[in-house]
């Protein structure tokens, strides 16, 4: 399992939460969760699972496993290199 950091912008957007919002309500600045949101850092279990709470979700929807992530990313790439066609 890897961390999907995808699914906290998902998940963030879809309650209607602003970055600026969220960074807030979890205790930390908003440089630190963009940086969460864009997949530059990996949050501690302790800010994941107050992430967590504030979108309602279990931790454990915020990871992957690997080989759906890798299949994912393969699948994208393909259909980038079919629109380029």
């Amino acid at each position: 399992m890897e961390f999907d950091y995808r699914q906290i912008r998902y998940h963030r957007r879809a309650a209607a939460w602003t970055l600026c919002g969220m960074a807030k309500a979890i205790g930390v600045s908003v440089g630190a969760y963009y940086k969460y949101e864009n997949g530059s850092v990996v949050p501690r279990a302790d800010v994941l699972a107050r992430i967590a709470t504030k979108l309602d979700l279990h931790s454990s929807e915020l990871f992957t496993d690997r080989m759906e992530s890798v299949e994912i990313r393969d699948f994208t790439q393909r259909l980038m290199e079919s629109k380029r066609k």
